[in-house]
């Protein structure tokens, strides 16, 4: 499934996990709250959000703020709130994300802009996705 129009739905939205495995890569995500006038095809969540894992495949580049990176992804701040999600061709994948680490950790407020290139990128809806601290 595509994200498609969704994409903007996901602005002020949020990062939750992050799973790396081999070549491919899984981002947990949730979107902003939807007013009832905005279109979707997905189901919501109680709260009016998409949420679901977005499955990028065969991983080719990644970029993190211009630089070449060739390590594994992880989600390992608090927080990953998402500016901007756009998914170009089905091939290249621009996130600007604001991470947030809080107390005891050092408190931390850093922008990245990344871009990924994979061979595929697919969305898996799952309006009742639970995170390790939701469980």
């Amino acid at each position: 499934m595509k994200l498609g129009i969704n994409e903007a739905y996901f602005h002020d939205g949020a990062i939750l996990n992050i799973v790396s495995q081999e070549n491919n890569l899984d981002l947990w995500m949730e979107s902003s709250e939807l007013e009832e006038e905005w279109p979707t095809d997905f189901k919501l969540t109680v709260n009016k959000t998409i949420r679901g894992i977005l499955h990028v495949m065969n991983i080719k580049k990644i970029e993190i703020n211009n630089n070449l990176y060739d390590g594994k992804l992880a989600f390992i701040h608090d927080e990953g709130e998402i500016l901007k999600l756009e998914i170009k061709n089905n091939k290249i994948c621009l996130l600007n994300i604001i991470w947030s680490d809080f107390s005891p950790k050092s408190l931390l407020n850093k922008f990245e802009t990344i871009r990924i290139e994979a061979e595929n990128y697919e969305w898996e809806n799952i309006p009742d996705l639970k995170t390790s601290l939701e469980c």
